[in-house]
């Protein structure tokens, strides 16, 4: 019984540090700041807003950014788009229950207009 348990847990601590896979799909998706510069927003169709949040795990900041970028870039994709533009990203969240591997992205995903 004991051993069940510990194999338990061991599983559900290490599936919790598991990074995002990126889907095929998802490698098909730009991930950026801002609009490509030889492109016009105009040229594109906003989808939905997409949010992610990691942390409060054993993982690095930059561990938990890439998990985020991928599920971003996987959601889009599962929308059809073809790019996502960050709006906003925290690194951290300060205070009396700081976070530093705390992770949030929020940003909108984008279809090519044809």
């Amino acid at each position: 019984m004991r051993i069940v348990f510990l194999v338990f847990t061991s599983v559900i601590f290490f599936s919790s540090c598991a990074t995002v896979p990126l889907q095929d799909s998802g490698k098909m998706v730009q991930y950026l700041k801002q609009f490509p510069p030889n492109d016009s927003p105009s040229n594109y169709k906003e989808l939905q807003t997409l949010s992610c949040s990691k942390g409060k795990n054993f993982r690095r900041p930059g561990e938990n950014i890439i998990s985020c970028q991928n599920e971003l870039r996987n959601k889009s994709a599962d929308l059809g788009a073809d790019l996502f533009i960050v709006q906003h990203e925290q690194i951290g969240t300060p205070g009396k229950h700081a976070c530093p591997n705390c992770i949030t992205i929020v940003g909108t995903a984008y279809k090519k207009k044809k």
